[in-house]
C-alpha cells in the first residue's frame, strides 16, 4: 500500500496567509497615504480659498465706506 501524503502543507499555506495579510495591510497603508495627501491637498486649497475670500471681503468693506462717504 502506498504512503498517503497530505495534499497540504500547513507551513506553505500559513506563510501564504502571511503574505496575504502583509499585502492587506501594505495596501491599507498605501489607502491611508493617499487619503492623507488628498485630505492635505483639498485642506490647502480650501485655505487659498478662505483667503481669496478675505481679501474680497475687505475690498468690498473699503467700498462700501467710499460709497456711503460719497468718495466711491
Amino acid at each position: 500500500m502506498p504512503e498517503t501524503r497530505s495534499s497540504s502543507d500547513w507551513t506553505q499555506l500559513l506563510d501564504g496567509v502571511d503574505r496575504d495579510l502583509a499585502d492587506e495591510y501594505n495596501e491599507t497603508i498605501d489607502r491611508a497615504r493617499r487619503s492623507n495627501e488628498k485630505y492635505a491637498a483639498l485642506f490647502h486649497r480650501a485655505q487659498t480659498i478662505l483667503a481669496h475670500l478675505v481679501r474680497a471681503r475687505a475690498e468690498l468693506e473699503q467700498i462700501t465706506a467710499l460709497r456711503q462717504k460719497g468718495l466711491y
